[in-house]
């Protein structure tokens, strides 16, 4: 599988169904991977709150992304 949806959302009917991340510290506070970077500057853009959509969230996945294929085809 490629993509993971343990931690996405999605909006149906109205209402948006999420996985809310706010309390997990340790998601936060992780080393060794850019991903943990990712999580802090979404929160940071999100103020914490999980449930809207924030679509520059996937623009930060997807230089995620990028940097991840860079770097193993080097």
């Amino acid at each position: 599988t490629i993509i993971d949806f343990t931690l996405s959302r999605l909006k149906k009917d109205g209402c948006a169904i999420f996985f809310d991340i706010s309390t997990d510290d340790g998601l936060f506070e992780g080393k060794g991977d850019f991903q943990f970077d990712v999580y802090r500057d979404m929160r940071t853009e999100n103020g914490n709150n999980w449930q809207p959509f924030c679509p520059h969230s996937n623009v930060l996945w997807i230089n995620y992304i990028c940097k991840k294929f860079m770097s193993a085809i080097k």
